[in-house]
Protein backbone atom coordinates (compact mmCIF):
# COMPACT_ATOMS: atom_id res chain seq x y z
CA UNK A 1 0.00 0.00 0.00
CA UNK A 2 3.05 2.26 -0.10
CA UNK A 3 2.18 3.27 -3.66
CA UNK A 4 -1.12 4.74 -2.55
CA UNK A 5 -1.35 8.32 -1.33
CA UNK A 6 -1.69 8.76 2.39
CA UNK A 7 -4.83 10.50 3.70
CA UNK A 8 -4.27 14.24 3.95
CA UNK A 9 -5.74 16.80 6.35
CA UNK A 10 -8.24 19.42 5.23
CA UNK A 11 -7.36 22.89 6.57
CA UNK A 12 -10.07 24.76 8.47
CA UNK A 13 -10.19 28.40 9.58
CA UNK A 14 -8.82 27.30 12.97
CA UNK A 15 -5.88 25.34 11.47
CA UNK A 16 -5.09 27.50 8.42
CA UNK A 17 -2.16 29.25 10.15
CA UNK A 18 -0.60 25.87 10.93
CA UNK A 19 -0.75 24.55 7.37
CA UNK A 20 0.34 27.89 5.96
CA UNK A 21 3.36 27.59 8.26
CA UNK A 22 4.33 24.05 7.25
CA UNK A 23 4.10 25.05 3.60
CA UNK A 24 6.58 27.84 4.43
CA UNK A 25 8.86 25.48 6.35
CA UNK A 26 7.74 26.63 9.80
CA UNK A 27 6.07 24.87 12.70
CA UNK A 28 3.57 27.41 14.05
CA UNK A 29 2.05 27.18 17.51
CA UNK A 30 -0.28 29.44 19.48
CA UNK A 31 0.55 31.32 22.66
CA UNK A 32 -1.90 32.90 25.07
CA UNK A 33 -1.36 36.64 25.48
CA UNK A 34 -2.80 36.50 29.01
CA UNK A 35 -1.19 33.48 30.71
CA UNK A 36 1.65 32.94 28.16
CA UNK A 37 0.77 29.26 27.75
CA UNK A 38 1.92 27.77 24.43
CA UNK A 39 -0.36 25.08 23.09
CA UNK A 40 -1.17 22.62 20.31
CA UNK A 41 -3.35 21.52 18.51
CA UNK A 42 -4.75 24.75 17.08
CA UNK A 43 -7.86 26.27 18.62
CA UNK A 44 -9.18 29.85 18.90
CA UNK A 45 -8.83 29.97 22.71
CA UNK A 46 -6.18 29.10 25.27
CA UNK A 47 -6.33 25.49 26.43
CA UNK A 48 -5.21 26.55 29.90
CA UNK A 49 -7.17 29.69 30.81
CA UNK A 50 -9.73 29.83 27.93
CA UNK A 51 -8.66 33.34 26.93
CA UNK A 52 -9.30 34.23 23.30
CA UNK A 53 -6.34 36.60 23.23
CA UNK A 54 -3.86 34.33 21.45
CA UNK A 55 -0.93 34.90 19.11
CA UNK A 56 0.74 32.70 16.53
CA UNK A 57 4.40 31.92 17.28
CA UNK A 58 7.06 30.00 15.41
CA UNK A 59 8.40 26.90 17.14
CA UNK A 60 12.12 26.23 17.26
CA UNK A 61 11.34 22.84 15.74
CA UNK A 62 13.37 21.06 18.42
CA UNK A 63 11.75 18.26 20.38
CA UNK A 64 12.33 14.98 22.21
CA UNK A 65 10.67 11.63 21.71
CA UNK A 66 8.05 11.18 24.43
CA UNK A 67 6.44 7.90 23.33
CA UNK A 68 5.94 5.75 20.24
CA UNK A 69 4.59 2.57 18.73
CA UNK A 70 5.89 0.66 15.73
CA UNK A 71 3.08 -0.15 13.30
CA UNK A 72 3.47 -3.37 11.33
CA UNK A 73 0.27 -3.40 9.27
CA UNK A 74 0.09 -1.81 5.81
CA UNK A 75 -1.65 1.54 5.44
CA UNK A 76 -2.08 3.86 2.44
CA UNK A 77 1.11 5.79 1.86
CA UNK A 78 3.19 3.81 4.37
CA UNK A 79 5.51 0.83 4.17
CA UNK A 80 5.58 -1.13 7.43
CA UNK A 81 7.16 -1.13 9.88
CA UNK A 82 6.91 2.56 10.65
CA UNK A 83 6.89 4.54 13.89
CA UNK A 84 4.03 6.67 15.13
CA UNK A 85 5.41 8.92 17.84
CA UNK A 86 4.35 11.50 20.36
CA UNK A 87 7.04 14.18 20.54
CA UNK A 88 7.37 16.91 23.14
CA UNK A 89 8.30 20.24 21.59
CA UNK A 90 10.87 22.49 23.22
CA UNK A 91 8.08 25.00 23.89
CA UNK A 92 6.09 22.39 25.87
CA UNK A 93 3.23 21.08 23.70
CA UNK A 94 3.15 17.48 22.53
CA UNK A 95 2.13 16.40 19.07
CA UNK A 96 1.96 13.20 17.04
CA UNK A 97 4.61 12.78 14.39
CA UNK A 98 6.16 10.25 12.09
CA UNK A 99 9.87 9.65 12.60
CA UNK A 100 12.11 9.76 9.54
CA UNK A 101 15.83 9.56 8.98
CA UNK A 102 16.50 6.57 11.21
CA UNK A 103 15.71 2.83 11.30
CA UNK A 104 12.20 2.01 12.52
CA UNK A 105 13.44 -0.28 15.28
CA UNK A 106 13.32 -0.16 19.10
CA UNK A 107 17.12 0.06 19.13
CA UNK A 108 17.07 3.28 17.08
CA UNK A 109 13.88 4.80 18.49
CA UNK A 110 15.21 5.74 21.90
CA UNK A 111 12.90 7.55 24.31
CA UNK A 112 13.93 11.15 25.06
CA UNK A 113 16.20 11.22 22.01
CA UNK A 114 16.51 14.71 20.51
CA UNK A 115 14.55 15.41 17.35
CA UNK A 116 14.04 18.27 14.94
CA UNK A 117 11.14 19.01 12.65
CA UNK A 118 11.37 18.23 8.93
CA UNK A 119 8.79 18.94 6.26
CA UNK A 120 7.48 16.69 3.50
CA UNK A 121 5.53 18.29 0.65
CA UNK A 122 2.48 16.25 -0.32
CA UNK A 123 0.50 18.64 -2.54
CA UNK A 124 0.57 22.34 -3.38
CA UNK A 125 -1.68 22.96 -0.38
CA UNK A 126 -0.39 20.45 2.18
CA UNK A 127 3.10 19.96 3.58
CA UNK A 128 3.31 17.55 6.52
CA UNK A 129 5.69 17.95 9.46
CA UNK A 130 7.74 14.94 10.56
CA UNK A 131 10.57 14.50 13.05
CA UNK A 132 14.10 13.27 12.58
CA UNK A 133 17.26 12.99 14.70
CA UNK A 134 19.68 15.92 14.31
CA UNK A 135 22.24 15.57 11.55
CA UNK A 136 25.30 13.49 12.42
CA UNK A 137 27.83 15.50 14.38
CA UNK A 138 25.36 18.26 15.14
CA UNK A 139 25.30 19.25 18.78
CA UNK A 140 21.95 19.50 20.49
CA UNK A 141 21.16 20.83 23.96
CA UNK A 142 18.06 22.37 25.39
CA UNK A 143 18.48 26.01 26.47
CA UNK A 144 19.34 26.12 30.15
CA UNK A 145 20.56 22.53 30.32
CA UNK A 146 23.94 21.46 31.59
CA UNK A 147 26.03 18.50 30.46
CA UNK A 148 29.16 17.31 32.22
CA UNK A 149 31.28 15.24 29.88
CA UNK A 150 34.63 13.52 30.11
CA UNK A 151 34.63 12.66 33.81
CA UNK A 152 36.66 9.46 33.69
CA UNK A 153 39.56 7.61 35.24
CA UNK A 154 42.41 6.81 32.88
CA UNK A 155 45.42 4.51 33.15
CA UNK A 156 47.76 7.49 33.10
CA UNK A 157 45.96 10.04 35.23
CA UNK A 158 43.85 10.07 38.33
CA UNK A 159 44.98 6.91 40.10
CA UNK A 160 44.78 8.07 43.70
CA UNK A 161 45.23 5.56 46.54
CA UNK A 162 42.12 4.74 48.57
CA UNK A 163 39.74 6.44 46.10
CA UNK A 164 37.34 4.29 44.12
CA UNK A 165 36.53 4.80 40.46
CA UNK A 166 33.16 6.32 41.27
CA UNK A 167 34.79 8.74 43.72
CA UNK A 168 37.14 9.85 40.97
CA UNK A 169 34.19 10.38 38.62
CA UNK A 170 32.36 12.43 41.24
CA UNK A 171 35.47 14.42 42.14
CA UNK A 172 36.11 15.28 38.49
CA UNK A 173 32.48 16.28 37.93
CA UNK A 174 32.38 18.47 41.05
CA UNK A 175 35.54 20.27 39.98
CA UNK A 176 34.18 20.77 36.46
CA UNK A 177 31.02 22.32 37.92
CA UNK A 178 33.13 24.61 40.09
CA UNK A 179 35.18 25.66 37.03
CA UNK A 180 31.94 26.58 35.24
CA UNK A 181 30.48 28.46 38.20
CA UNK A 182 27.75 25.85 38.69
CA UNK A 183 26.33 24.05 41.72
CA UNK A 184 25.55 20.31 42.00
CA UNK A 185 21.86 21.26 42.16
CA UNK A 186 22.17 22.62 38.60
CA UNK A 187 22.41 19.09 37.16
CA UNK A 188 20.43 15.88 37.50
CA UNK A 189 23.33 13.52 38.16
CA UNK A 190 26.21 11.65 36.65
CA UNK A 191 26.27 8.34 34.79
CA UNK A 192 29.40 6.22 34.55
CA UNK A 193 30.52 3.33 32.41
CA UNK A 194 32.13 1.63 35.37
CA UNK A 195 30.54 1.28 38.77
CA UNK A 196 26.87 1.94 39.40
CA UNK A 197 25.68 5.50 38.64
CA UNK A 198 25.47 7.91 41.54
CA UNK A 199 24.30 11.50 42.00
CA UNK A 200 26.84 14.26 42.17
CA UNK A 201 24.56 16.19 44.50
CA UNK A 202 25.01 13.61 47.26
CA UNK A 203 28.55 12.50 46.54
CA UNK A 204 31.82 14.14 47.51
CA UNK A 205 35.36 12.81 47.26
CA UNK A 206 38.10 14.05 49.56
CA UNK A 207 41.02 15.24 47.50
CA UNK A 208 44.52 14.48 48.70
CA UNK A 209 46.85 17.50 49.01
CA UNK A 210 49.00 17.71 45.94
CA UNK A 211 47.08 15.02 44.05
CA UNK A 212 45.56 15.44 40.62
CA UNK A 213 42.19 13.96 39.71
CA UNK A 214 40.88 13.95 36.15
CA UNK A 215 39.04 17.11 35.21
CA UNK A 216 35.81 17.26 33.24
CA UNK A 217 34.30 19.92 31.04
CA UNK A 218 30.98 21.48 31.98
CA UNK A 219 28.99 22.76 29.03
CA UNK A 220 26.11 25.23 29.20
CA UNK A 221 23.88 26.19 26.28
Amino acid sequence: MAGEMRPLPVPTPETKHFWDGTRAGELRLQRCDDCRHTYFPPRPFCSKCASRKVSIVRSSGRARRFSYVIHHRPAPGFTPPYAISVVELEEGPRMMSNIVGCPQTPEALVLDMPLEVTFERQTDAITLPSSSPPAAGEAYMRPGTVAVVGAAETTDLGVIPNLSQIQLHADAALNALKDAGLKPSDIDGVATAGEAPTTVASTSASRRPGSTAPRSVAVRS
